[in-house]
């Protein structure tokens, strides 16, 4: 594999890890300031990052890739299945022949069935600052006339002193 495009990349975790293992990268985001800290990020850990501020239902870059993924259930930022639709057709143009896109995405049953599993958490501690990030509850539903969920976000930060809620 020579290249790889993640869409909807966010801070690009994804395509940092690529160029670390020696991959051009690339990220697209949306979001200035997303694409202004994986640009930056990319930079403090000395890996060749290219970063687009672009919307992945809208795109051309003018060149193709190997891999094109788009991770972390990114998709369900598209509201209609127009979007999706225009996700998928940028996505399919981007793409070398032989070439692979991986969409990460939530299974139906875990947001359908009686017993959702949708529900994860990380924490990341930094000095004596420590944030605790949990995402969806059981009592989030998907409503399955619309697709639209309204998912719970809890974020606990402690530690760092007075200005340790701050962000």
């Amino acid at each position: 594999m020579r290249d790889v495009l993640e869409l909807a990349a966010g801070p690009a975790e994804h395509a940092r890890e690529f160029a670390r293992r020696g991959v051009a990268a690339t990220a697209l985001d949306l979001h200035p300031a997303m694409c202004a800290y994986a640009a930056r990020r990319a930079k403090e850990e000395g890996v060749g990052l290219d970063v687009v501020q672009e919307d992945m239902t809208a795109f051309a870059l003018g060149r193709r890739f190997d891999l094109v993924v788009t991770m972390l259930d990114s998709t369900s930022h598209l509201m209609t299945l127009d979007a999706f639709t225009a996700h998928l057709d940028r996505a399919a143009e981007h793409l070398r022949p032989g070439g692979l896109y991986v969409v990460e995405m939530s299974h139906p049953r875990d947001r359908l069935s009686d017993d959702p599993s949708v529900s994860t958490g990380w924490t990341v501690e930094r000095g004596d600052v420590r944030a605790t990030v949990r995402w969806g509850e059981p009592s989030d539903r998907l409503d399955p006339v619309t697709q639209v969920s309204d998912d719970h976000v809890t974020m606990t930060v402690s530690g760092g002193g007075a200005g340790a809620g701050r962000g």
